[in-house]
């Protein structure tokens, strides 16, 4: 018995010996394999940190620029809705100027204006002649232009010294 177990144990002891020369032969390899993976590991990781960093300091670069745009932008809105204002001021004053001008070309020398009042859609014109015949004129030749709608004799009041004072009022056709 004891030829067999001492044989029994060369082999397993010749077993264990080729067992731990293959591991320690092959373990290197697995070692460095696993280096290999933990730095390309650290690679990916260090180069997903670095897009995240970019990313933030891009969103900080960009938050800056609109810091610093959003005054020139208020400003920028603020000027336009100046400008608008003003355009529609002189739109205003221009059709106000185009009524008086138009007025002032068909008035007769013997009728004064007193007052002309311009709104968006009226004017009403305020004056006095000595003769009847002018205002008429003055009142047919304001009907026949055609950016009035309506042109109407409001009143007509005769002074005691022979004076005739008017209103005529106008519609602006739209």
């Amino acid at each position: 018995m004891l030829p067999e177990s001492i044989c029994s144990n060369k082999n397993s002891h010749r077993q264990l010996t080729s067992c731990c020369i293959f591991v320690l032969h092959y373990f290197r390899y697995i070692i460095v394999l696993t280096q290999i993976v933990v730095i390309s590991v650290f690679f990916y990781r260090f180069q997903e940190d670095q897009k995240i960093i970019d990313q933030k300091e891009s969103f900080k670069q960009k938050q800056h620029i609109l810091l610093i745009t959003l005054p020139v932008i208020e400003e920028a809105e603020a000027m336009e809705l100046k400008t608008s204002h003003i355009n529609e001021l002189l739109n205003k004053q221009n059709r106000t100027l185009n009524h008086l001008s138009f007025i002032s070309s068909v008035v007769p020398q013997e009728v004064s204006v007193q007052r002309m009042q311009v709104t968006n859609a009226t004017v009403q014109l305020v004056g006095s002649s000595k003769n009847l015949l002018a205002i008429r004129s003055l009142h047919k030749r304001i009907k026949q232009m055609k950016q009035y709608e309506l042109a109407k004799i409001t009143s007509i009041q005769q002074d005691p010294s022979g004076t005739y004072s008017f209103g005529i009022g106008i519609v602006l056709v739209p």
